[in-house]
């Protein structure tokens, strides 16, 4: 791919933060949420959509497209059940589905860049997920 060229169904440029974290990710056939296959390009519930954990109204738009913001999932859990999930769930299931761009200190400074709360979501709240979805 070459610069300018686009990536996904969005339409993210391939030299944006988002359209190199999705050439980067491997685990990007399904929805990290509830499992369901999606579809680049495709129209309807089984879209492949990218979540931004920390909300958009929430973060400065030059931190939000961070690697450890971003969560692949289906066009429906994007609009029905992300955002009112408990963050620290999400989290997890990010920790899950994608090691290699979770940070839990870069995400936690997208929306606090001094860090003035940095146990607003904590790496225990993080393992007790992981725990109770059967993950050690």
């Amino acid at each position: 791919m070459q610069k300018g060229e686009t990536v996904g169904a969005a339409g993210h440029r391939v030299d944006s933060q988002i359209g190199k974290w999705l050439l980067a990710v491997v685990d990007i056939d399904h929805c990290w949420w509830c499992g369901k296959r999606v579809m680049e390009g495709f129209l309807g519930p089984d879209r492949r959509e990218v979540h931004h954990i920390c909300r958009q109204s929430q973060a400065p738009k030059r931190t939000r497209d961070h690697p450890s913001n971003l969560f692949i999932c289906c066009s429906a859990c994007h609009a029905r059940v992300l955002d009112a999930c408990d963050v620290s769930f999400v989290l997890a299931k990010k920790l899950l589905h994608d090691p290699e761009h979770f940070s839990l200190e870069a995400w936690l400074r997208i929306k606090d860049p001094q860090l003035v709360a940095p146990e607003r979501v904590t790496l225990r709240e993080i393992a007790r997920h992981l725990a109770f979805e059967g993950y050690r």
